[in-house]
C-alpha cells in the first residue's frame, strides 16, 4: 500500500496542464519522487545480484521497468532452487541492504525508513522484444 499512496502523492502533486494545476502543484517534488524511486530499483538490483555472486551464482538483469526488476539466474536448475536463492538475497535487501542505502542515500536511519521490496513471481521464460511493437 506504500507505493499506492506514494504514486497517488505523484500524481496529485505532479499533476499540472495549460488550464488547471493541482493546489500543491510542485514539479520538483514530484520529480524527487521518481528519482527516489529509481535510485531504490537500480540499487536493488545490484545488490541481489551481488549477493547471489557471493552465494556463488552468476546473475544478471533480464528486465526492468519502473515497477521492479527482473532477474535471471541461469545455474539454479528448479524453481525451488532459484526462488530460494532470491529470497535469501532479498531478506538481506530487506534488512543490512536498505538499512544502509537509506541511510547514505537521503540521510534515513533505519528505524525510520519502510523501504521493502517482495518476490513477486516467477518465469521461466520471458520474451522480450528488441524494439516496441506498433
Amino acid at each position: 500500500s506504500t507505493k499506492r499512496v506514494t504514486n497517488s502523492i505523484y500524481g496529485v502533486l505532479g499533476f499540472a496542464t495549460e488550464e488547471s494545476s493541482f493546489r500543491l502543484f510542485d514539479w520538483r517534488i514530484a520529480e524527487a519522487i521518481t528519482l527516489s524511486g529509481r535510485k531504490m530499483i537500480q540499487f536493488s538490483r545490484d545488490y541481489v545480484i551481488d549477493k547471489l555472486a557471493e552465494m556463488g551464482y552468476e546473475a544478471y538483469a533480464a528486465m526492468g521497468d519502473t515497477d521492479g526488476v527482473g532477474i535471471a539466474v541461469p545455474a539454479a536448475s528448479t524453481r525451488h532452487e532459484a526462488m530460494e536463492l532470491v529470497e535469501e538475497a532479498v531478506e538481506q535487501l530487506n534488512g543490512p541492504g536498505y538499512d544502509d542505502f537509506f541511510q547514505q542515500e537521503f540521510g534515513v536511519p533505519p528505524e525510520h525508513h519502510h523501504g521493502e521490496i517482495e518476490i513477486e513471481s516467477y518465469a521461466p521464460k520471458v520474451f522480450i522484444p528488441a524494439e516496441q511493437l506498433p
